[in-house]
C-alpha cells in the first residue's frame, strides 16, 4: 500500500512538471517566437520604407505646397529673364531703317551692298591709307577697293535667292549689324588697323527646361530656342586698347555680344622692328621747356601695333516655346 502511494506521488509530480513546462512554453517561448517573427517583418518593412524615402519624396500636403510655391517663384524669375533677353535682342532682328517686316530680296540686296560699301568708305576717309607704290618710273596707283583692307565677307545676291530667302536675309542682316558694331568701335577708339571680318556659320541650338521628379507638380515645358552668330575679326592695333574695344562692343545697343570664343595675338614684324630700333634725342634750352614737352606727351614712345584675331559671338535669341508636357518628366535637358 505504501509502495503504491509512492508511485502515485511520483506520477503526480511528473504530471505537475509536464503541465508547468507546457505552461512555461506557452507563456515564454511561443510569444518570443511570435515577437521574433514580427521583429523580422518590421525590420524588413523599415528597410523598404527607408529605400522608398531615399528614392521618392512622400507627397505630403506640406511638401506639395512648398514645391508649388518654389515652382511659381522660379517661373516668375524665368519670365523676367525672358523679358530681359527679348528686350536686349529685339533690335538685332530688325532690318534697315529699323523695320521689322522682311523686305523683298531685291530691296534688301541693294541696301545691303550700299551699306556695306559705305562702312568701308567712311573708314578709309577717317583712316587714309597710302597709295600703292608703282614700279620705278611709274606713278603711284590706288589700291584695288576689292582687295583693300578692311575686307568684309559679304553675302551675294545669288546666295540669298531661293526657298529660304527670308532666313538667309535675316542671317545676312545680323552679320551686317556685327560689322557695323566693329567699325563703330574702331572709329570711336581711333583704331585704323581693321583688316577683315569673316562669318563662320553655326547651327541653331536649343535647350529645354523639364521637370525631373515624378512627384513634383507638373509645369509647362519651356523650350528656349537660340543660335549664335560668329564673326572672325582681324586687326592691327595697340594692345592697350583691347579692353576699351571690348567695352565699346558690349555697349553696342543693337548687337548682344557674348564672351568671345577666342582671342589671339601675334607680332607685326615691321612694327616691332621699328620699335626696337627707336632712339630719340632732343635738347631743350631750359628745364621748364623739357617739363612742358613731357607734360604734353611729346617725349612718349609710341606703342607698337600687334596683330589681333578675335572670334566674336553674338546671341541670336529666337524665343521660348511653352508646351504642356504629358510625359513622365524624366527627360534631360538638351545641350
Amino acid at each position: 500500500m505504501d509502495k503504491m502511494k509512492d508511485n502515485l506521488f511520483g506520477l503526480g509530480v511528473f504530471l505537475v512538471v509536464v503541465v508547468l513546462g507546457g505552461a512555461g512554453y506557452s507563456l515564454v517561448y511561443s510569444p518570443k517566437a511570435d515577437l521574433d517573427r514580427q521583429s523580422k517583418a518590421l525590420s524588413t518593412a523599415n528597410k523598404a520604407l527607408k529605400g522608398f524615402i531615399s528614392e521618392e519624396v512622400l507627397p505630403t500636403e506640406e511638401y506639395v505646397r512648398k514645391i508649388t510655391a518654389a515652382q511659381e517663384e522660379m517661373e516668375d524669375i524665368f519670365d523676367e529673364a525672358v523679358d530681359v533677353f527679348q528686350g536686349r535682342c529685339e533690335a538685332f532682328h530688325l532690318f534697315f531703317s529699323d523695320q521689322a517686316q522682311v523686305p523683298t530680296v531685291s530691296e534688301f540686296s541693294g541696301q545691303y551692298q550700299d551699306s556695306s560699301t559705305s562702312l568701308r568708305t567712311k573708314y578709309w576717309e577717317k583712316f587714309p591709307r597710302k597709295a600703292v607704290e608703282g614700279k620705278e618710273g611709274e606713278p603711284e596707283k590706288e589700291e584695288d577697293p576689292e582687295k583693300r583692307a578692311p575686307i568684309i565677307e559679304m553675302v551675294k545676291d545669288t546666295d540669298i535667292e531661293g526657298p529660304e530667302s527670308e532666313a538667309k536675309m535675316r542671317q545676312a542682316m545680323k552679320q551686317y549689324w556685327i560689322s557695323e558694331a566693329v567699325f563703330s568701335s574702331c572709329e570711336q577708339l581711333e583704331i585704323g588697323g581693321l583688316q577683315s571680318i569673316d562669318f563662320p556659320v553655326e547651327k541653331e541650338r536649343s535647350a529645354s527646361r523639364r521637370s525631373s521628379k515624378k512627384s513634383e507638380p507638373k509645369a509647362p515645358t519651356s523650350k528656349v530656342v537660340y543660335a549664335k552668330v560668329e564673326a572672325t575679326v582681324l586687326l592691327h592695333m595697340k594692345y592697350s586698347k583691347l579692353k576699351e574695344f571690348f567695352g565699346a562692343l558690349y555697349k553696342n545697343p543693337r548687337v548682344p555680344f557674348l564672351d568671345p570664343k577666342s582671342v589671339e595675338f601675334g607680332k607685326i614684324e615691321d612694327s616691332v622692328k621699328d620699335f626696337s630700333k627707336f632712339v630719340r634725342q632732343q635738347t631743350f634750352q631750359s628745364r621748364a621747356l623739357a617739363d612742358a614737352a613731357e607734360a604734353a606727351g611729346e617725349l612718349a614712345v609710341q606703342e607698337p601695333l600687334v596683330k589681333v584675331r578675335l572670334d566674336l559671338v553674338a546671341l541670336d535669341w529666337k524665343g521660348v516655346e511653352r508646351v504642356n508636357d504629358d510625359s513622365d518628366g524624366n527627360e534631360d535637358e538638351d545641350e
